[in-house]
């Protein structure tokens, strides 16, 4: 993402679980409930596409 917005003048948006404090740290972790409702997010907005709505 770094690449496309400061290289590119890209437009980007950053969704996903966890914590980026901790994100590609040798300790990172991303809690499991945060992973179901990312999950869930993703799937709704992805149904919602395909439906043309």
């Amino acid at each position: 993402m770094r690449l496309l917005v400061n290289e590119g003048r890209t437009p980007t948006v950053i969704f996903g679980p966890g914590d980026v404090a901790v994100a590609h740290a040798a300790n990172e972790f991303v809690p499991l409930d945060e992973v179901v409702a990312c999950a869930y997010a993703l799937a709704v907005w992805l149904l919602r596409e395909l439906a043309g709505t």
